[in-house]
């Protein structure tokens, strides 16, 4: 089907079926070789066919002598096209509507004219195939002609200046060539700065964003002991009754539950530390209690915890009535 307001089907018999597109309801039915037909072409309002039929002397086959034509707009076969070399393919040309190429099994062509089939005014040209042919094929703009042989050879036939293929041709667009890497003398002097880094301007593909990133690695739930101290062995394992507040096979979110504890308190005053100082310990003299309160507690190295220190953190600064001086800095 092409340009053509029929869908047409070539048959085992040697018939041509004009199917509707919409309904594939057969419109009409042309038989346009008594065995096969081994090439058909659609142009417009113009259907050629090559086909075959039996010997008459023997069972085999043989290529007939001629291609057929069949008008499509108004749904009557025409004069056929002799051909006494025995056609066996057929196209139309795709700009010129009433110019055909007929081609023989051997590589001889004739560009003709389905109009006028019976004058001499046809182009013969010959194609160097030292076997046969399967198969031939115009290109859309109609400038280029291509001729499969048994050999697995392509012989193109055109005009060298100008030939192109597209009907519409467009430059096609190629990534620019990489820069081949220098070559490096790797020794055991030989500096890493000599690989050299390269510069990413664009996101990389690596950069997964937040929903595509699992959370693995959460530590385990923690039980109480007294619901441990509940369960009841068995062979198998342990089972007691759910008193966690949860749902059976329900999943907890450990990680958040761990950083709950850890969550950034704002420091207390130099004054309020100085009381609860002066109240746990006893101390009275404010030269002890100034001493204990700048002492650092033996807390946990910040480099260790998984999280950012505070000092990274945005940290709210409280006033009292003492004013600035008495807000922690440290």
């Amino acid at each position: 089907m092409k340009k053509s307001r029929y869908i047409c089907a070539a048959t085992k018999t040697g018939n041509v079926d004009m199917l509707d597109p919409i309904s594939y309801k057969v419109v009409k039915t042309w038989n346009a070789h008594t065995s096969y037909i081994n090439d058909m072409d659609a142009q417009n309002d113009f259907i050629v066919t090559c086909g075959g039929s039996q010997k008459q002397t023997s069972q085999t086959f043989m290529l007939d002598p001629y291609v057929n034509v069949f008008d499509l707009k108004n749904m009557t076969s025409m004069s056929p096209i002799p051909f006494p070399p025995l056609a066996a393919y057929v196209r139309m040309h795709p700009r010129m509507l009433t110019t055909g190429f007929v081609v023989s099994q051997q590589g001889q062509m004739h560009v003709v004219d389905i109009m006028n089939p019976n004058t001499n005014t046809s182009k013969v040209r010959y194609a160097n195939v030292l076997s046969y042919l399967n198969m031939v094929e115009i290109a859309p703009s109609g400038e280029a002609l291509a001729l499969a042989d048994s050999e697995s050879n392509i012989h193109l036939w055109g005009s060298p200046s100008k030939i192109h293929f597209a009907e519409y041709a467009q430059p096609v667009e190629f990534a620019e060539p990489e820069e081949a890497a220098p070559t490096l003398d790797w020794a055991g002097e030989t500096p890493l700065n000599t690989i050299g880094m390269p510069y990413y301007r664009e996101i990389l593909a690596s950069a997964w964003p937040p929903n595509l990133i699992s959370d693995v690695g959460a530590p385990p739930v923690k039980y109480d002991p007294a619901f441990l101290a509940g369960l009841k062995k068995t062979e198998w394992g342990m089972f007691g009754q759910n008193t966690r507040g949860i749902r059976r096979n329900q999943a907890e979110n450990t990680r958040s539950r761990g950083q709950s504890g850890n969550a950034l308190q704002p420091p207390k005053f130099l004054s309020e530390k100085a009381r609860e100082m002066a109240k746990s310990s006893g101390l009275t003299a404010p030269a002890e209690i100034a001493h204990a309160v700048e002492q650092p507690s033996g807390r946990e190295l910040e480099s260790l915890k998984p999280d950012a220190s505070p000092m990274y953190k945005n940290v709210e600064i409280k006033y009292s009535k003492f004013g600035v001086d008495d807000f922690d800095f440290g």
